[in-house]
């Protein structure tokens, strides 16, 4: 069984739901926890936004969670080389009543993101950044962790591992791709196992991680799974499963709807802006015949009642289909 230690904080079960941008919110942490996931990421949350306009994140429910979100990591993103700036982000999550870990991006690949030096664009200099890691964990209660990649245009992840190791932080999610591979390039997992062999500290693996495939890498002390549990939940029920019983949970046809029916009731207690609540939805209604009829409907519905009678009627298909 499952017992990653992460500063003071025990992750209980394997499977890990990476931060998404526009996706990872309060609402679908809560349905990924229900689904046996061992801990959800929030989306990424800039660090002058934080300090300078936190009001801002409260209207857009960025800073949203609760008791039973928990254990959760709050990603920051940003210029970390402005150590000032980056440690007034941290002291602010660090008295924030709700996040367990804070996780700081070295990692996302967007264009906008690298332009303004941050994300994997710091891998350009991980030197700039070691010292406000290093002055994080002496001002935090809260663990530190660092999401990464294995390089921006090369692989530098060894030398770098080495050079964040050292800072003191509490563990590392390696994304098993440099910044500028695209997707459709594998995810070089290989190289991840290895640095799990060079160093001791918890290593979150990250990249290309399915409901096909996730056994392959029971290796690795957690999994995150980002892209490909979006609309899906039951990865980590699956996750789960396997790794006490050492067998296949099947999903059941009619799974992915009963899931998102689950997301609407809990979105309901804890909402959040309906243009993300619909991009949700739609994440969840695909590879069945008339899909794409259902979601059209979603994308121009303008009310929760809409969206249920719209549930009603993807309900009867499936069970037509299943006849």
């Amino acid at each position: 069984m499952t017992n990653v230690k992460i500063g003071n904080i025990s992750i209980k079960k394997k499977g890990v739901l990476g931060p998404m941008l526009e996706y990872t919110t309060h609402p679908y942490r809560l349905l990924c926890n229900e689904y046996d996931c061992g801990l959800c990421f929030s989306e990424m949350v800039y660090i002058n936004q934080l300090v300078y306009a936190p009001e801002s994140l409260n209207n857009s429910s960025l800073l949203n969670s609760s008791k039973k979100d928990s254990p959760s990591a709050f990603q920051l993103v940003g210029d970390f080389s402005d150590s000032v700036l980056s440690l007034k982000a941290v002291e602010f999550i660090d008295n924030y009543n709700f996040f367990d870990i804070i996780d700081f991006n070295t990692g996302c690949p967007s264009n906008r993101v690298i332009n303004g030096n941050s994300g994997s664009g710091l891998l350009k200099n991980i030197d700039s950044i070691l010292s406000t890691l290093k002055n994080a964990k002496g001002i935090s209660k809260k663990p530190i962790t660092v999401k990464t990649r294995l390089g921006f245009d090369k692989v530098d992840i060894f030398n770098n591992v080495e050079k964040l190791v050292n800072t003191g932080i509490d563990a590392i999610t390696i994304h098993a791709r440099k910044a500028i591979d695209s997707n459709n390039i594998s995810s070089d997992y290989n190289i991840v196992r290895k640095l799990k062999k060079e160093f001791s500290l918890p290593i979150i693996y990250n990249g290309d991680i399915t409901d096909d495939n996730f056994f392959e890498f029971f290796d690795f002390d957690l999994l995150m799974v980002s892209r490909n549990a979006l609309g899906n939940p039951f990865v980590f029920k699956k996750i789960n499963y396997f790794e006490k019983k050492n067998s296949f949970l099947e999903k059941n046809f009619l799974e992915n709807l009963n899931a998102l029916k689950r997301f609407h009731e809990i979105e309901k207690k804890n909402p959040i802006n309906f243009v993300k609540k619909k991009n949700m939805a739609l994440q969840f209604i695909k590879d069945f015949q008339g899909a794409s009829f259902f979601r059209n409907k979603i994308c121009v519905s303008k009310s929760d009642s809409d969206l249920e009678k719209i549930f009603i009627e993807i309900e009867h298909k499936l069970l037509e289909l299943q006849q």
